[in-house]
């Protein structure tokens, strides 16, 4: 009986401490002062970049919740940009797997631009880098302001993908990024052409996947699979970041095999019929290279019928 009395008594002076430390910590949780310093402390970490946030604020169990992000480029030629908006992101402290790693991890949760965050962000090397994986799905394409900024025309779609970045603490804006490994997926998408293509201002992609991978500035895109009401295609190719943004040079070989609906604008009869007999030998092969503001597309095989098309040539 005495065992079960101090057992007893024990388990309620717990459950009393744990409360009180509760109340203390947040009565006492220091939220003006964090929602100052944080901003100052990620700017410290990524000179290239300024945060703001509307709202901090402690939650239970052990999650911070910031409200209001946004994220900026300050210097350079894409400096004063808004690159991204976080409307709400839980930060939870993971304490087993710091041990383990020997540094910070933080599991993460947000929603930005209609959809959803997870990740999982690991700080290493004594806090030169750090590692954020994770997944995100359903992003509206015409929330994140950074795509529309960099390629300077209608987006719309939802995107999902799985990405691994590592990131380089006390860096420029065109150094911050070491490596990314990045999977995309679009569904219900369409992309505005800044000319026509064989009269379409608009192409609407069913479904749309990539990979995305590199170091540096310099990035590979493989596995891309297009399908649409208008084509079919596969591609590869390369991309090469430079300032700002979207006079980053693409460089992408694929091909394409349209469908009916694709010729359907043509209004020369000569040239739709032209276009039909090369169609039927096969799918055709293109070339995508320039700036991402102003990309160039080029049909192998098509020379003298594009030139009957002119000025449809670019997207």
């Amino acid at each position: 009986m005495k065992a079960i009395a101090w057992a007893s008594r024990a388990t309620f002076l717990l459950a009393y401490t744990l409360v009180v430390v509760t109340l203390l910590l947040w009565l006492l949780f220091p939220a003006a002062f964090l929602r100052q310093w944080t901003p100052r402390y990620f700017q410290a970490a990524f000179p290239g970049y300024s945060l703001e946030m509307e709202e901090l604020a402690l939650r239970f169990p052990g999650q911070l919740e910031l409200g209001g992000l946004e994220l900026a480029a300050v210097r350079g030629r894409n400096g004063g940009r808004e690159l991204l908006v976080v409307e709400q992101l839980l930060l939870r402290p993971l304490p087993g797997e710091s041990l383990r790693a020997r540094g910070p991890v933080l599991q993460l949760a947000g929603r930005l631009a209609g959809g959803e965050l997870e990740a999982r962000l690991q700080g290493g090397e004594l806090l030169g880098q750090y590692r954020l994986e994770g997944h995100f799905s359903a992003l509206e394409l015409g929330g994140v302001k950074l795509l529309e900024q960099t390629l300077g025309r209608e987006l719309r779609g939802r995107l999902g993908g799985v990405f691994s970045l590592v990131l380089n603490r006390g860096s420029e804006e065109e150094e911050a990024l070491q490596t990314m490994d990045l999977e995309l997926e679009l569904v219900d998408g369409v992309v505005g052409l800044k000319q026509p293509i064989f009269g379409h201002t608009l192409l609407p992609i069913t479904s749309l996947a990539a990979r995305i991978e590199g170091k540096g500035r310099t990035f590979q895109l493989s596995q891309g699979v297009v399908e649409s009401s208008l084509f079919a295609a596969e591609f590869r190719g390369r991309l090469q970041l430079q300032q700002p943004l979207g006079e980053s040079l693409l460089s992408i070989r694929g091909t394409l095999q349209p469908r009916p609906e694709f010729l359907k604008n043509i209004e020369d009869r000569q040239t739709a019929e032209g276009l039909r007999r090369r169609l039927a030998k096969g799918p055709l092969s293109f070339t995508i290279s320039g700036s991402l503001q102003s990309p160039g597309i080029v049909f192998s095989g098509l020379a003298e019928l594009m030139e009957l098309l002119q000025p449809e040539g670019g997207g």
